[in-house]
């Protein structure tokens, strides 16, 4: 049994014993607060509703203990419940109260309830909320809520109270100008920042990246991205996973493709495996080049590319990229016409996706096709959608290693029949795309 236990097991006794007159608020908030730091909100909220019993009045840390378990376990009916009833009490909320409010509500994403709330707050007594963090957690809703205006005007208030801003408040002003589509006043932002010597800190970086590559600056991007490459040193893993995603997204959706291929050598270089969400990215930048009017050859040849640098690591490609390559292939096939000698390679290349099977989470050959020959045959493709008068020899991959997850069996099955249609519709016959 722990102290929390211990501490409650005592505190049963004395009820049992005719002394539970003798419990304060103090001792009871000292044990819903240990209950609510276990997680056991129940047994918490048991505790609280036995205070009148006891004659107990509770003060703002008790209600704000409850509080807090309430919105962690997401519970936003009886936590209206607690603030309604500690304003009947005549207990006054404080800085705490709407702290656990607002970070609760951000958390779960309900922006505009968090926005609702410190306004609230505003209008009913300024000096409760006259506090940064709560400033900084209403300019982070604003931002989400892409609302630059309401960002814009918690910071002149916080000005006018005389609250200085701090690094994240500042961070959230500049992400708020990046969501809002107003980067230039993001890196005015930040440029201020860098006066104060708050400039350096690794979250307020990556949203400057994002205001990079918003006003396409990618030499500027990647160069910030470079702080990254001594084992991350400058950057938590995850924000240097973001930074690369938002690049490699915005350089292929731009068409940027020598760009692209600097900056996923880059992070290769710097001992940076892509995450599933950068490749993601860079997949529905594709899309974004397509859907301008950007030619399939272009993505598959960068595409490719990228494939190539990923097995040189031994690094596996997602079976979601497996998929993708297979659909713009199929489409390619289906642009250039059967009559072209070009079709005749990408048909051939069907037929290797067709005879091949994906075992151990690996890409080999089956039947008369070896996982080297198949890489043969991407290479042949690759060889297209280069240069004419390239060499074969410095274009063939080698056996392309796929992991396929589980949920991206159907799309990965889908892409391989439909490649296996089009190599098999025959010359002169209209393919089934």
């Amino acid at each position: 049994m722990g102290e929390v236990g211990r501490a409650k097991e005592i505190m049963e006794g004395m009820k049992r014993g005719g002394k539970g007159r003798l419990l304060d608020k103090v001792a009871v908030t000292t044990v819903m607060n240990g209950l609510v730091s276990e997680g056991k909100v129940e047994e918490a909220m048991a505790v609280f509703s036995e205070a009148a019993f006891y004659g107990i009045v509770y003060d703002a840390p008790a209600y704000n203990t409850v509080l807090r378990g309430l919105m962690r376990s997401r519970d936003y009916e009886r936590a209206e419940a607690v603030v309604e009833r500690m304003e009947e009490s005549g207990v006054k909320p404080n800085f705490m109260t709407y702290s656990y409010l607002m970070k609760g509500l951000l958390d779960t994403k309900k922006y505009d309830e968090v926005v609702n709330v410190f306004d609230s707050a505003l209008d009913v007594d300024a000096e409760v909320v006259r506090n940064v963090g709560l400033y900084t957690t209403a300019i982070t809703a604003a931002a989400r809520m892409r609302n630059f205006d309401k960002a814009m005007g918690y910071i002149g208030k916080m000005k006018e109270e005389g609250i200085t801003p701090n690094t994240k408040a500042l961070t959230s002003l500049v992400n708020a100008c990046v969501m809002c589509g107003k980067p230039e006043v993001g890196l005015e932002v930040y440029e201020g920042m860098k006066e104060r010597g708050l400039g350096e800190d690794s979250r307020a970086k990556i949203t400057v990246v994002k205001a990079y590559v918003q006003l396409g600056r990618w030499d500027d991007a990647l160069k910030v991205l470079e702080g990254g490459k001594a084992g991350g040193k400058d950057f938590k893993g995850n924000e240097i996973m973001e930074g690369y995603e938002q690049v490699l997204k915005g350089l292929t959706g731009a068409g940027e493709w020598d760009r692209a291929r600097e900056g996923l050598g880059a992070m290769l270089r710097y001992g940076f495996v892509p995450s599933r969400k950068i490749m993601i990215g860079i997949m529905r930048g594709c899309n974004v080049f397509r859907d301008a009017g950007g030619s399939n050859e272009d993505v598959l040849g960068f595409l490719f590319d990228a494939v190539d640098m990923l097995g040189e690591r031994k690094i596996p490609i997602s079976g979601s990229l497996y998929a993708y390559l297979l659909h713009r292939t199929a489409d390619l096939v289906y642009s250039y016409g059967w009559e072209s000698e070009d079709a005749k390679i990408f048909m051939e290349v069907g037929k290797a996706v067709r005879g091949a099977k994906l075992r151990d989470n690996t890409m080999v050959g089956a039947g008369n096709w070896r996982g080297e020959e198949v890489g043969e045959v991407w290479g042949g493709l690759v060889e297209v959608l280069r240069e004419e008068g390239s060499k074969a020899d410095d274009l063939l991959m080698g056996s392309m290693r796929v992991r396929v997850g589980k949920d991206e069996s159907d799309k990965v099955g889908t892409a391989e029949r439909r490649i296996a249609r089009v190599s098999g519709a025959g010359r002169g016959r209209r393919a089934e795309v």
